[in-house]
């Protein structure tokens, strides 16, 4: 009849979730036992609760227990009860809590944070007041409600009175009459307290929210990215007036009994759990209504959840001059995924998806395509205002705007910042003059000790700011990075010294497929610096994913990054957008015989678009086909004719390999094509002296021929009555 150490765990009953172990002490009336949570609307059993409904003896006893199951009530009668760890106590309650949300409609003065109802005993037990939405319980006689933070920071049951925990270790949790010692687990000072008694596992009773065991926290929700912004350091530990909110997004408190996640410690140290920073899971995408609204024009949806009455997106971090330890500076790892559709909209200095990066801070292999992030002050950039760490195999796309140091990716990189096989394709505007207000196709301004390395830009930078570059006011160093003069609208670097001269044309930036690839006159390998990187900034160059971090393409397209993931779909599409183009190239109309295989011929190549071209064909007769498989390659026409066709005409249409579908994204030619029967075959010279042939292939053997010796040249000649211009014999 005594039930212990009982693990509870899943979805029991509709809407009562049950998560970690505990020991309960239940009613001795088994027909008012209930050691699982239920919630039944319809066997007259209205109170929902978390690990008992009813304790109705004075005999019952709940000791060393707690409960985090989220308990919602649906009845409105003042007789409904709901409590987090029981909804009516007539016995005894002792050293347990509940931490779950208390909801529904029950009256509020009958919602319980551990008990609704209790006439019985209740000594050194707790309910978090935050995580169940409970302020105080009116039937307790004294108040039991604490903060998590409360629940949290006692690391021992302690000795004083003041210590909440100081009864927790004297007591008979088996029921044999005696003192069972040091029943629970307290952890780190950010989490409620676990069970270890009779063998329970801490460990099994906190939720590992880096299950891959890489140190880094997992992000898959937008709700989880902004709680990144009360834990800058990235150790998994919230700033103590944001636990709860930070949590939630994480995880529902109610499912992780220890109030806290954490990561896998380190091989060196098996007692280290601490969190590095972050990582994502999936895409992130800011159009959170699904209407494909992009926000690179600056125009908000107030549909979207992070609308924020035009304002946006809110910066992670503070609003005011970076430090060395005063921004985020953990790891922020995207794992090649997008934060689509970023909107910030906020006159403010510091602005982007991170306010600044401080010197610690390392984000890799990440894309924020279609973003806007706009009416800034100064030190405004896409990725982050100011950037003190280390970027590192990044892109972003779409538009920012401020009155200075204004960058594509980042605004100014200060400190001994590292920018390194990035690049933006983002149009960037300047809205103040001034001599010394940059705006930057990459970076606005790139401090002393800073360094940009294999990385380029092609967006358009305007506005009447003094210095206008990729980078545009440079005291550091830049190494093997370009501007796309093409695309830019900027030819030199005149107006900005020391700036290296390191501008090319589309046409350059995109002719290589490989690093080594020379292009130019006098000719250049502009790339081979870029696949002997540290991208990952382990200090080795040139070793894993640093050997290869970008995909060239074809001829017609900008490099790319396929640096740990990063897919090429949405890089393609934020490319400088140019329609495919045959140019002047044409195909002469063509005749065929049915039955006989053609001589292969190749459509000419298109030039520009974006990426891989594609080429397709409406019209080709029967038995013939372009591109492979049935084809050499995809530009050739193959095939035997199977049917005589009168003259078609064959369209051949080339597209690019972005997601553009405009018809304007697109070239065509066309030809026609015939197929005729074959001419009979001719036997003899006399037939052929009589025939009259229509697309016709003739052999003529010459048999028992004799040449006169001494005799420079000898021809023959094969002619026809009319003559026929083209007809050689050879």
């Amino acid at each position: 009849r005594r039930l212990r150490q009982l693990d509870a765990g899943g979805r029991l009953g509709d809407d009562v979730q049950r998560s970690g172990p505990h020991d309960l002490q239940p009613d001795r009336d088994r027909r008012r036992q209930r050691p699982w949570p239920v919630r039944d609307d319809d066997d007259g059993v209205d109170d929902p609760r978390a690990l008992v409904a009813e304790m109705r003896t004075t005999s019952a006893a709940i000791v060393a227990s707690y409960s985090t199951v989220a308990v919602e009530c649906t009845n409105t009668a003042l007789w409904a009860r709901a409590g987090g760890l029981a909804a009516r106590n007539d016995g005894t309650i002792t050293t347990s809590y509940a931490a779950g949300a208390i909801t529904g409609d029950c009256p509020a003065g009958v919602k319980g944070g551990l008990v609704s109802t209790s006439s019985g005993t209740v000594t050194a037990s707790y309910w978090d007041a935050g995580l169940t939405g409970i302020a105080d319980d009116n039937d307790m006689a004294s108040p039991e409600g604490l903060s998590t933070s409360a629940m949290w920071t006692p690391t021992e049951y302690g000795g004083s009175a003041s210590d909440v925990y100081r009864l927790w270790d004297d007591q008979d949790v088996d029921g044999d009459g005696a003192v069972d010692a040091d029943p629970w687990d307290f952890g780190t000072a950010l989490n409620h307290p676990v069970l270890k008694w009779g063998g329970l596992d801490p460990a099994d009773q906190r939720t590992d929210y880096d299950a891959d065991g890489d140190r880094l926290v997992e992000i898959s929700t937008l709700a989880q990215l902004n709680a990144v912004r009360w834990d800058l350091d990235g150790d998994g530990a919230p700033t103590a007036d944001n636990v709860v909110a930070y949590f939630g997004a994480f995880f529902n408190p109610v499912f992780n009994p220890s109030g806290v996640g954490f990561c896998a410690p380190t091989e060196d140290d098996a007692d280290d759990n601490d969190c590095l920073g972050y990582e994502l899971l999936n895409d992130l995408d800011f159009d959170t209504d699904g209407d494909d609204s992009t926000h690179a024009n600056g125009v908000g949806d107030s549909d979207d959840a992070y609308y924020n009455a035009d304002d946006g997106w809110v910066p992670i971090g503070p609003n005011e001059t970076p430090g060395a330890a005063t921004h985020y500076r953990a790891r922020f790892d995207g794992q090649g995924h997008v934060i689509d559709n970023l909107f910030v909209k906020r006159s403010r200095n510091y602005s982007g998806l991170f306010s600044a990066l401080s010197d610690a801070a390392v984000v890799t292999s990440l894309g924020l395509p279609d973003a806007y992030v706009g009416d800034g002050q100064g030190t405004v950039g896409m990725l982050a205002g100011a950037n003190r760490g280390r970027v590192a195999a990044v892109w972003s796309s779409g538009s920012v705007t401020a009155r200075g140091n204004v960058g594509g990716l980042v605004g100014a990189a200060q400190a001994t910042s590292t920018v390194v096989a990035s690049y933006s394709t983002a149009t960037v505007v300047c809205t103040q003059a001034g001599a010394y207000r940059a705006a930057g196709g990459l970076v606005g301004a790139n401090g002393a000790t800073s360094t940009i390395a294999a990385s380029y830009s092609t967006g358009t930078v305007t506005g009447p700011c003094g210095l206008r570059r990729v980078f545009a006011y440079n005291e550091g160093t830049v190494a093997a990075s370009y501007w796309d003069t093409t695309q830019t609208g900027i030819a030199d670097d005149t107006e900005n010294p020391p700036q290296p001269p390191e501008g090319r044309t589309t046409a350059v930036l995109q002719a290589p497929t490989d690093y080594d690839t020379v292009v130019g006159s006098p000719g250049e390998a502009i790339y081979a610096a870029w696949d002997d990187q540290d991208v990952d900034g382990d200090g080795a160059t040139g070793d894993g994913d640093d050997a290869d971090p970008w995909d060239f393409g074809p001829s017609n397209q900008h490099p790319i990054l396929k640096y740990r993931g990063l897919a090429a779909a949405p890089q393609l599409d934020a490319q400088p957008d140019t329609a495919p183009d045959f140019g002047t190239a044409t195909v002469a109309n063509k005749t065929f015989q049915n039955g006989q295989p053609i001589e292969a011929f190749q459509i000419p190549a298109a030039g520009a678009g974006n990426g891989v071209l594609r080429y397709a064909e409406n019209g080709l007769p029967a038995g013939l086909a372009l591109g492979t498989p049935t084809c050499a390659d995809a530009r050739t026409v193959c095939g035997t004719p199977t049917a005589d066709t009168a003259a078609v005409t064959v369209t051949i249409t080339v597209s690019d390999s972005d997601s553009n579908e405009e018809s304007t994204d697109e070239d065509t030619l066309t030809f026609t094509v015939e197929v005729v029967t074959p001419s009979a075959a001719i036997s003899s010279p006399a037939a052929l002296a009589e025939a009259t042939l229509s697309n016709a292939t003739v052999t003529v053997e010459l048999t028992n021929a004799a040449f006169e010796a001494g005799v420079t040249s000898s021809s023959f000649t094969l002619a026809t009555n009319p003559a026929l211009p083209g007809l050689s014999l050879s």
